[in-house]
């Protein structure tokens, strides 16, 4: 990503690409980007771990501390573009810094660890269909972006931002829950539990679904 946005940024495309000449706001957008990502990885490793009601907490006083700085900043009018994404990397920053000091507990220097070899063949396996996963996910959102700003600009990018983020609205219920589903999932497909696994699958996901899609219905009815 970075070595891309170097790219760009050298040859003049920034503006062409990415609607701006600012290199200063290109890399904390990025930063941003990254830390959101560790950030999350960090989530999903202490909810394996069954600890998920502690980063639920941390990522609680999180959104009200970021929230209530970005409030105060618009009051007195100090909030633009730069200073929005910014603020977010500090605070998300320091999140992510006391989260991987709550995972250190987990590792412990007499754990002799596997070799690099036998590591790298159990990573390939496990995260091998994610990745194409994800690659494919990933193409398709930059396409989407890249079509949209091609044929529509800045100001339809804004409004497809707002639309975006209000349809999550209709996964609000659901994705405060997924994390304690996913570890249930998780505990149950360790101890080989394929008569739990169902009863969970069949019990809450048509729940979720049902719950998403009467928010969704009410937001359209009332878009």
């Amino acid at each position: 990503s970075y070595v891309i946005l170097g790219v760009i940024i050298l040859f003049g495309y920034s503006e062409v690409v990415l609607s701006t000449k600012s290199s200063f706001l290109l890399l904390s957008a990025l930063l941003l980007n990254w830390l959101f990502i560790i950030n999350q990885k960090l989530i999903l490793f202490i909810d394996a771990h069954g600890k998920t009601i502690i980063s639920e907490l941390l990522m609680i006083v999180f959104r009200i501390s970021l929230t209530i700085s970005i409030l105060i900043l618009f009051h007195y009018n100090m909030l633009n573009l730069i200073v929005y994404i910014n603020i977010q990397n500090i605070f998300i920053l320091l999140v992510t810094i006391i989260l991987i000091l709550f995972t250190r507990i987990f590792f412990t220097k007499d754990k002799k660890s596997n070799s690099i070899k036998n590591v790298h063949f159990e990573f390939k396996k496990y995260s091998l269909p994610l990745i194409y996963s994800s690659l494919v996910g990933l193409v398709c959102a930059l396409v989407d972006r890249f079509l949209l700003q091609i044929y529509g600009g800045s100001i339809d990018q804004g409004y497809y931002s707002l639309g975006f983020n209000l349809g999550n609205i209709s996964i609000l219920i659901t994705a405060s829950f997924t994390p304690l589903l996913i570890r249930e999932y998780s505990v149950a497909f360790q101890n080989k539990n394929i008569r739990k696994l169902r009863y969970l699958f069949l019990q809450y996901v048509p729940i979720f679904f049902v719950f998403s899609s009467f928010i969704a219905i009410f937001l359209t009815i009332h878009s």
